[in-house]
């Protein structure tokens, strides 16, 4: 029984053992390259926009509508939340697996 070379668990750093804390440090390093980070704050930024904007249309639309239709806040600001979810749920089916054989 000798060695039979990387076992799974190690070569993807799932284990205890060297490999893992070498990984982790290879990880946070990425952060620092000159390749990496603009693609990283470019990522951070998009979604820190989307959140924002998000956000800003949902307190908008839920201050006018309370306030024009007497509407109770909480109850608006789900309908608003559900209908920015909408579009991500009716596109996920067209991106399966299935659907590209």
């Amino acid at each position: 029984m000798g060695d039979q070379g990387p076992t799974f668990d190690k070569a993807f750093g799932i284990g205890p053992g060297p490999l893992n804390t070498q990984m982790a440090t290879n990880q946070i390093h990425l952060l620092t390259t000159k390749r990496f980070l603009p693609l990283f704050l470019v990522q951070f930024l998009g979604a820190f926009n989307d959140n924002v904007f998000k956000n800003a249309v949902l307190i908008l639309a839920t201050f006018q509508l309370a306030d024009v239709y007497s509407w109770k806040p909480e109850i608006v600001t789900q309908i608003i939340a559900g209908l920015f979810v909408i579009p991500f749920f009716s596109r996920c089916g067209m991106s399966s697996p299935e659907r590209k054989s």
